[in-house]
C-alpha cells in the first residue's frame, strides 16, 4: 500500500517519503520470512530438519539484513526531518540530491548485508535450523555464536541509535524554542494593537506582509512537525518491539522466550504501514482513495 501510494500520487513523492518507502520495502521483505520461520516451528523428525535447513539459512541471513536496513533507514529519516525543519531549505535541497539519496539507500542495504555475511564466511557463527530453539536461528552450539550476536549488535545499533536520539532531541528543543518565539511575537503584536486606540489606524503594509509570511512559515513548520511526530511514533514502536528480542539474545534467555520475542520483531514490520496510514496526513488520504477504489480522489495523481 505504501509503495502503491508512492507510485500513484505526486503528493507522496517527497524526499522524506523515499526513505519511508525504503523502510516499508524492508518491512514487507521481513514479513515474507514468517512462513519459513513458522514451518521450522513444526519440525518433528530428522528428514524435515534436512529439508528446512537451507531455507532457514537463507531466511535468517536475509532477515537480519532487512532488520538492519530498517534500523539504518529510521536513522536516515530522523536526519532528514532534522535537516528539513532546523536548517535552511537551500542547504536541505543541496544535501538531498538524487545522487546522494541513491547512495544513502544503497548504503542502507549493503552495510547490513556486509555485516551479516562477513562473519559467516570466516566461520564466526552459523545460521540454519537450530535444534535447541526448534526454529530458524543462529546455531547455539556453535562456539562463536555469541560473538556473532555481539558483532551484529555493535555494527548495526549504536551509531544509528545515537543519530536517532540526537536528531529527535534536537527537533524537540528547536520546536520548543520556535513555539516560544511565536508566543512572544503574538504577545508583542497584541500589545501594539491595544496601544493603538484609533479605529482607523492600521499596521503598516510591510508589517502585515511580514506577518502573513510568518504565518505561512508557521503553518509549514507545524505541518512538517506533525509528519515528524508520526515518524517518531514509528521509531518508538520499533524500539519497543525489537528491544525484548535483543535482550533475550544477549542474556541467553530460554528458547521459549527468544521465540516469543521474535513475534514482536515481526509485529513491528506489520505495524509500521498501519502507522503510516493512520497518522501520516498524506498517506492517509491516498490510502482512503485506494481502499474505496476512488482513483479520481487521489491527490495530484500521476496518471489522468
Amino acid at each position: 500500500m505504501v509503495f502503491l501510494a508512492f507510485c500513484l500520487s505526486k503528493k507522496i513523492r517527497t524526499k522524506t517519503n523515499i526513505f519511508v518507502v525504503n523502510l516499508s520495502v524492508a518491512d514487507f521483505l521481513t514479513c515474507t520470512s514468517i512462513p519459513v520461520v513458522s514451518w521450522s516451528l513444526l519440525i518433528n523428525d530428522e528428514e524435515d530438519v534436512l529439508l528446512v535447513d537451507l531455507p532457514c539459512r537463507i531466511t535468517i541471513v536475509l532477515g537480519q539484513c532487512f532488520i538492519g536496513c530498517s534500523i539504518i533507514t529510521l536513522a536516515m529519516i530522523a536526519l532528514n526531518r532534522w535537516m528539513l525543519i532546523t536548517k535552511k531549505r537551500v542547504l536541505y535541497h543541496k544535501f538531498y540530491r538524487f545522487k546522494s539519496i541513491v547512495v544513502m539507500l544503497s548504503f542502507s542495504w549493503l552495510l547490513p548485508l556486509f555485516v551479516v555475511v562477513t562473519p559467516l564466511l570466516f566461520d564466526i557463527g552459523k545460521v540454519g535450523y537450530d535444534e535447541w530453539s526448534h526454529n530458524c536461528a543462529l546455531i547455539e552450539v556453535h562456539p562463536h555464536s555469541y560473538t556473532f550476536k555481539i558483532f551484529l549488535l555493535l555494527c548495526l545499533v549504536p551509531v544509528p541509535g545515537s543519530l536517532i536520539i540526537y536528531c529527535y532531541w534536537s527537533l524537540f528543543k528547536y520546536v520548543k524554542e520556535h513555539n516560544s518565539k511565536i508566543s512572544q511575537g503574538i504577545t508583542e503584536a497584541f500589545g501594539l494593537v491595544t496601544m493603538n486606540r484609533h479605529p482607523f489606524i492600521f499596521l503598516p503594509s510591510s508589517r502585515s506582509q511580514s506577518a502573513g509570511i510568518d504565518q505561512r512559515n508557521c503553518q509549514y513548520t507545524k505541518h512538517q512537525v506533525d509528519i515528524t511526530k508520526n515518524l517518531f511514533y514509528v521509531v518508538v514502536t520499533f524500539v519497543i518491539c525489537i528491544t525484548p528480542y535483543m535482550f533475550a539474545e544477549l542474556f541467553k534467555a530460554s528458547a521459549g522466550i527468544i521465540n516469543h520475542t521474535k513475534i514482536l520483531v515481526c509485529l513491528n514490520s506489520c505495524l509500521n504501514p498501519i502507522l503510516y496510514g493512520v497518522k501520516h496526513p498524506h498517506f492517509r488520504q491516498v490510502f482512503k482513495s485506494i481502499v474505496r477504489f476512488r482513483w479520481s480522489e487521489i491527490p495530484q495523481p500521476i496518471y489522468g
